[in-house]
C-alpha cells in the first residue's frame, strides 16, 4: 500500500508569539544566528550569540525545538532538528522571558544519496518474502520490518539499532508460525499508541490480528467475520475516524466462487472488526409474495433458522390449500444496463417436490423464465441458471427480446399435485452476473450487498475522494488478457455499505500495479498515479470528480514492469517525491518539481538497484532522512541508506 512518508516534524509554522525584551531587566537578547543556512537534514550545530542565556535556555526554530548543546550567558549551541525547507525565526526562551529574532535561520532542500546497505537485514530464515510493512513493534522508537514469506508465513525484523535487523522468530506466536497468509497491513487501528498487524488468511486460516507488546511480543487474535465471504484478498487502510480509529477496505470472496471478488468494508467497532454495518444479522429483507391465480398464499421475510454462510437466509411460506399456482417473489434490480448472463443461488428444500425457478423482469415488463429445479431433499443445493436469451419469454412486449435494463428478479414455486400443500423453503446469497466485470449481489438476507464486483483480476486498491466528500472512495484497477487496463471508480459506502459507482478509466497500458492518491497539482484534492507495465500514468482530479490523464506533462517517460510505488518527502523541501519499483529494470525516484509534476533524479540521488518487486519507506538508522527497503526478484530485503551528501 502505498502512503506519504512524513519527517517527525513537517508542519511549517513560522512564526510562536513570546513577550521579547531588551535585556536591561534579564530577558534574554539575541544578536546572531550563524550560520543563517543550513540543510534541513539535522544534526547541524548553530551558534546563537546575545546575552542573558543560561543552562537551562530553551529554542525554537519556528516551533521545532532544538536541542541545546551547551550554554553561557553570551552563546548557546544548538543542534538543529530535522525539518522542512523553509525561514524560520529562532526564539530563545528562559525563565526572565523570550526573545525572537525574525526569519533568521533558512532550512535548504537536502543534498541527498543513497548507499546499499549490504548485511543489514538478512534473507529471512523462513525463505524468500513477498510482502513487506514498516512499524515500531517494541516501542523502541526505532522501525521494525514484518513481512510475508512467499508460501504466505508470517515473519518479524527487530532493529538493533542503526539500521541493523534480526529475524526473530521465537517472538512469533505459534498460531502464527502455523498459519498462512496472503496479505497484510500495520497501524494502530485502536489509535492505543502500539502497533498491530492485520492479516488476510488464505483459505485454511482464520484472518488475525496481532497486537504488540514493549518487547516486540504479540497476542494473536482470529478475526471472527460471521460471513460467508471468507476469503480475504487484499486490505487497504482508510483515514481514521474522529476517535483515531482505522478501518479498511478489503476485496473478498466466497470459497464456492473465489474468482468472484466483492469491495467491502472492514469496519473498526474499537473492539473488534465487522464487514460493513450489522454483519451476521439478518437484514429485513421482506418481499410481497404474488400468484398467477388468486387463492393460493404465500410469505418470504428473512429467517436465521438456516443459512448457507453467514447468519440468515430468505425464507417462502407456502399454502396450496385453496389452488395450486404458481407463487413469485419479486426482487427489483437497479436498471442494470447489461444483459444477464446468469443468475445463482442457494436454497434448501423440503422434499415436497415442487419446482423452484426463477425468471428476469425486462424493460418493457417481458418475462423471462427458466426450467428451475424440483426441491427433492432437505438439505443445501445450488441452482445457477445460463443463457438468459434461451428462457421462455411471456408477457410484456411479446417480442421474445430482453429490453434493456433489466428490472427485476423473481423466485417462482410452482406445484406438483402430489406434493404437500403447506411447507417452507429457504433461499440466500442470490447473485446476477453479467458480461466482463457486470456483477450484481442482490441479497445474502444480511446486508446490503454492493454492487461493487470484479471477476477480472484486481491490481491495484486504493482509497481517495472522488467526490471531494468523506466518506472516502475506492478506486482500483482490473486486468484481462489482451486488454488494456481499466480504472474503476466507486464513490463511498460511509455507514451503509451501499456503493455506487462513479465510472471507468481505460488506461493505455496492460496492467497497473500501484495506484497512488496524491495532490499533485496543488489544487487541494487528491490525483492518482498508477504504476504498471509500460508508461506509468497521472490522472488528475478536476475536483468535481472527473479526471483527465495528464501524463505528458506530470510524469518522466518509464517502461519497465513498475510493481510499487510509494511517497515520501525524500529532499525535505516540503513536496511529496515518488520511489518506483520495476520487476524488469531500474528502481526510480521522481522528484517533484513542485510545479505539477515529477523529474527523475535516480541518477542524482545514487539509488542504484534494479529488478526488485516491493517497497517499504521508513527511517531505519534514525537520522531522520528516508531510508527504501525492497525486495528483489528472488524475495530477497534490500535496504538503501538515505544521507546528506
Amino acid at each position: 500500500m502505498s502512503f506519504r512518508f512524513l519527517p517527525l516534524f513537517l508542519s511549517i509554522t513560522t512564526t510562536v508569539w513570546f513577550s521579547a525584551g531588551c535585556g536591561s531587566d534579564g530577558k534574554p537578547e539575541i544578536s546572531r544566528v550563524e550560520p543563517a543556512t543550513v540543510s534541513a537534514a539535522g544534526g547541524h550545530v548553530v551558534v546563537i550569540d546575545g546575552k542573558n542565556f543560561d543552562a537551562d535556555a530553551q529554542v525554537l526554530l519556528g516551533v521545532w525545538p532544538a536541542e541545546v548543546r551547551s550554554a553561557t550567558g553570551g552563546r548557546l549551541e544548538i543542534v538543529t532538528p530535522t525539518g522542512v525547507s523553509g525561514t524560520y525565526d529562532v526564539t530563545v526562551r528562559t525563565t526572565k522571558g523570550a526573545d525572537i529574532r525574525r526569519n533568521a535561520l533558512s532550512m535548504t532542500p537536502v543534498a541527498l544519496r543513497y548507499d546499499p546497505a549490504p548485511g543489514a537485514i538478512p534473507a529471512s530464515p523462513s525463505g524468500p518474502l513477498m510482502a513487506l510493512a514498516s512499524l515500531d513493534a517494541n516501542l523502541d522508537g526505532a522501525p521494525d520490518v514484518a513481512a510475508l514469506t512467499t508460501d504466505g508465513a508470517f515473519r518479524l525484523a527487530l532493529n538493533q539499532g542503526q539500521g541493523r535487523f534480526t529475524w526473530t522468530e521465537t517472538l512469533d506466536a505459534s498460531a502464527v508460525l502455523d498459519g498462512r497468509f496472503s496479505a497484510f497491513v500495520s497501524g494502530d487501528f485502536d489509535a492505543d499508541g502500539a502497533a498491530e498487524i492485520l492479516l488476510c488468511g488464505q483459505p485454511g486460516t482464520a484472518d488475525s490480528r496481532l497486537d504488540f507488546a514493549s518487547d516486540g511480543s504479540f497476542v494473536t487474535t482470529a478475526i471472527d467475520l460471521r460471513s460467508s465471504f471468507s476469503i480475504c484478498h487484499d486490505l487497504i487502510p482508510l483515514p481514521p475516524d474522529a476517535d483515531g480509529k482505522t478501518s479498511l477496505l478489503t476485496w473478498r470472496s466466497r470459497p464456492d466462487v473465489p474468482s468472484l471478488r466483492q469491495l467491502m468494508v472492514l469496519r473498526n467497532t474499537g473492539n473488534a472488526f465487522q464487514l460493513d454495518e450489522a454483519s451476521g444479522e439478518a437484514a429485513d429483507v421482506t418481499r410481497p409474495v404474488t400468484s398467477d391465480v388468486e387463492g393460493a398464499i404465500g410469505t418470504f421475510s428473512s429467517s436465521t433458522e438456516q443459512s448457507a454462510g453467514g447468519k440468515a437466509s430468505g425464507r417462502l411460506d407456502y399454502d396450496f390449500t385453496v389452488v395450486r399456482t404458481t407463487l413469485r417473489v419479486s426482487f427489483p434490480l437497479p436498471e442494470l444496463t447489461w444483459i444477464p448472463q446468469s443468475v445463482r443461488f442457494e436454497f434448501f428444500g423440503d422434499a415436497s417436490g415442487h419446482t423452484l425457478s426463477l425468471a428476469l423482469v425486462d424493460a418493457s415488463g417481458e418475462r423471462f423464465s427458466h426450467s428451475g429445479a424440483a426441491l427433492t431433499t432437505t438439505s443445501w443445493g445450488t441452482l445457477e441458471a445460463t443463457q438468459v436469451s434461451g428462457w421462455l419469454p411471456s408477457g410484456g412486449d411479446g417480442n421474445g427480446v430482453f429490453n434493456l435494463p433489466a428490472t427485476a428478479l423473481e423466485l417462482t414455486l410452482t406445484p406438483i399435485e402430489a406434493g404437500p400443500s403447506t411447507g417452507a423453503l429457504f433461499v440466500d446469497n442470490l447473485i446476477v452476473t453479467g458480461p466482463v466485470t457486470g456483477r450484481y449481489g442482490v441479497t445474502d438476507f444480511e446486508r446490503p450487498i454492493t454492487p461493487v464486483w470484479a471477476s477480472d483480476e484486481v491490481t491495484s486498491t486504493v482509497w481517495t475522494l472522488i467526490d471531494g466528500l468523506e466518506p472516502a472512495d475506492a478506486a482500483f484497477t482490473t486486468a484481462k488478457t489482451g486488454e488494456n487496463a481499466l480504472l474503476h471508480l466507486a464513490l463511498g459506502a460511509g455507514d451503509t455499505g451501499d456503493w455506487s459507482e462513479a465510472g471507468q478509466i481505460p488506461l493505455p497500458v496492460g496492467r497497473i500495479r500501484r495506484l497512488v492518491p496524491l495532490d499533485v497539482d496543488f489544487d487541494g484534492d487528491l490525483d492518482l498515479v498508477a504504476v504498471g507495465s509500460g508508461q506509468d500514468q497521472c490522472l488528475i482530479h478536476d475536483g468535481r470528480g472527473s479526471f483527465f490523464n495528464d501524463t505528458i506533462a506530470c510524469l518522466p517517460i518509464s517502461r519497465g514492469d513498475g510493481r510499487d510505488a510509494v511517497t515520501a518527502d525524500a529532499n525535505l523541501d516540503g513536496l511529496a517525491d515518488l520511489f518506483v519499483t520495476a520487476a524488469d529494470g531500474l528502481c526510480r525516484l521522481f522528484e517533484a518539481d513542485g510545479a505539477g509534476g515529477f523529474i527523475d533524479v535516480t541518477p542524482v540521488f545514487g539509488l542504484d538497484c534494479e529488478n526488485m518487486t516491493a517497497l517499504v519507506l521508513l527511517d531505519a538508522d534514525g537520522n531522520g532522512l528516508v531510508d527504501a527497503l525492497f525486495l528483489d526478484g528472488s524475495g530477497l530485503p534490500v535496504l538503501f541508506m538515505g544521507s546528506e551528501e
